[in-house]
């Protein structure tokens, strides 16, 4: 059986962790996917999620020292095995300019938790193309200028820089021409 986190569930895991982090000074972490979306209300209050998605540590170095606290507390909170993750970093997916619109969430000692903005969490629910990110975009109900800024989104994707799945931003782009018109203002 897979174990569903709520928001408070990850906010209480996320501040146990902090208890269990073993690095000098301040870390930040930023939290992209369904936990974002959850605690900072672009979602409804009863999502639920597997879990914590982590797309980018301050300082880098930290990132080895914050995943071993978070698996430090798994058994202790009977949380998934894998509920506190940076998967989602190979990706290389942040849009730009994503850190002058991170919203702070928490701060538990000298952990700092940031989660993603509304148009960045848009941005990357279209991108992953899931089930689930559907459902969450029909939630989200963007308006036709969100709509806009993920296609442009979806453009600079296709930046050989970027080094993204090519056929992976293909369908978030015929997604977001499928359900584009959904969005119009009337």
């Amino acid at each position: 059986m897979q174990i569903k986190l709520h928001s408070q569930k990850i906010l209480e895991a996320l501040k146990e962790t902090a208890c269990q982090i073993q690095w000098e000074g301040p870390v930040e972490i930023l939290l992209v996917g369904g936990a974002a979306g959850m605690l900072t209300g672009q979602l409804p209050p009863q999502q639920v999620t597997l879990d914590c998605d982590v797309m980018d540590y301050n300082p880098k170095l930290a990132e080895k020292t914050v995943l071993e606290a978070a698996v430090r507390i798994t058994d202790k909170l009977g949380l998934p095995e894998n509920w506190f993750n940076s998967k989602a970093m190979q990706l290389n997916i942040l849009p730009n300019g994503w850190q002058s619109r991170k919203v702070l969430i928490a701060e538990y000692g000298t952990l700092t938790v940031y989660a993603i903005r509304r148009l960045d969490l848009l941005a990357m629910k279209f991108c992953a193309n899931r089930p689930q990110d559907r459902l969450d975009i029909l939630h989200m109900k963007p308006t036709p200028d969100e709509v806009d800024y993920v296609r442009k989104y979806l453009d600079m994707l296709q930046l050989p820089s970027r080094q993204a799945d090519l056929d992976q931003v293909v369908s978030a782009i015929q997604l977001v021409n499928a359900m584009g018109g959904l969005f119009d203002e009337s």
